[in-house]
């Protein structure tokens, strides 16, 4: 069942990422994982850019405590994505 599951949805999302941008459809809504800032640094004589990613109600419950995870090297287009994923399992 879950390997049948899987293929089902596997299948449509190979063949729409093997897809020209031009030709995919133009009503999706994109998926928007987190914020990138650029802030100065200037220890470091410069700017630094820190992406973050809030937890699903954050901004309803500003009372509630959530955990923080700290990703030192690894921007989003690099393992930001991948960390995120997991952190929202956790949500």
């Amino acid at each position: 069942m879950i390997h049948t599951l899987a293929t089902l949805i596997a299948a449509p999302l190979a063949l729409l990422m093997a897809t020209p941008a031009a030709a995919q459809p133009a009503d999706g809504e994109p998926v928007t994982i987190g914020t990138t800032y650029t802030i100065p640094a200037t220890a470091f004589e410069g700017e630094r850019r820190m992406t973050v990613r809030l937890p699903a109600g954050y901004v309803e419950q500003p009372e509630m405590r959530f955990p923080v995870v700290y990703v030192i090297d690894g921007g989003p287009e690099q393992d930001f994505p991948h960390i995120a994923g997991i952190a929202q399992s956790r949500d």
